[in-house]
C-alpha cells in the first residue's frame, strides 16, 4: 500500500495489520511502531500476490500461473484448510498420480473410470487432461445429496502441476 510520504506497506488480509519494510507494524489506535521479531524477507510482488524465497537462493522462478488463474477471480477469504500428515515423497507421488481421483474420490463422485486424453510435460510444469465418466446416481444417493443432479455425466478435468507445491484442478 503506497503512503503519502513515498513509503509503502504490506497489509495482512486476515488481520488487517500493515507491515513496513523493516517488518514493523503500527497497532490500531497507536502511533508507536512495534519491534520486528524477524529479519525482513526480500519480497517479490507479482500482481496481487506476494512471494518470498525466505532468504534461500531460488532454484526455479516463481510460476506465473496464480496471476493468470486469479485474474478472473477475487479473493473472498479462506473457505477451509486441510493438513495431511505424510512424508514429502508420498505427497509428491500423490500430487502427480493422475488416477488418484478414480481411487480416492470414486465413491463421492460415482466415477466409473479415468479416460486420459492428453499429457503435456514441461519438466517442473505439467498438464493432464482427462475425462471421468460417472455412474448414474441411485435414488437413495439423490435423496441424501440432491446436488448430484447438477453434476455432469462426464467430468472433464484439467490437472495442472507446478513442482513441487502448486496443484490446480479445474473441471
Amino acid at each position: 500500500m503506497a503512503k503519502s510520504d513515498g513509503s509503502s506497506t504490506i497489509a495482512c488480509p486476515f488481520h488487517a495489520l500493515e507491515f513496513d519494510q523493516t517488518g514493523s507494524t503500527v497497532l490500531l489506535g497507536s502511533n508507536k511502531a512495534t519491534k520486528s521479531l524477524l529479519k525482513p524477507l526480500e519480497l517479490i510482488i507479482q500482481g496481487d500476490l506476494i512471494w518470498s524465497y525466505g532468504g534461500v537462493e531460488p532454484k526455479m522462478p516463481i510460476p506465473n500461473v496464480l496471476n493468470e488463474f486469479t485474474a478472473d477471480y477475487e479473493f473472498a477469504g479462506v473457505a477451509g484448510e486441510c493438513s495431511v500428515k505424510t512424508d514429502l515423497l508420498s505427497m509428491l507421488l500423490n500430487m502427480h498420480d493422475y488416477n488418484h481421483q478414480n481411487g480416492t474420490h470414486r465413491p463421492l463422485f460415482e466415477i466409473e473410470r479415468i479416460d486420459f486424453k492428453r499429457f503435456i510435460d514441461q519438466r517442473l510444469h505439467s498438464h493432464a487432461y482427462y475425462d471421468m465418466p460417472r455412474a448414474q446416481p441411485k435414488w437413495q444417493d439423490l435423496l441424501k445429496n440432491p446436488a448430484l443432479l447438477e453434476m455432469p455425466k462426464v467430468i472433464r478435468a484439467h490437472l495442472e502441476n507446478y513442482f513441487p507445491a502448486i496443484v490446480i484442478f479445474t473441471w
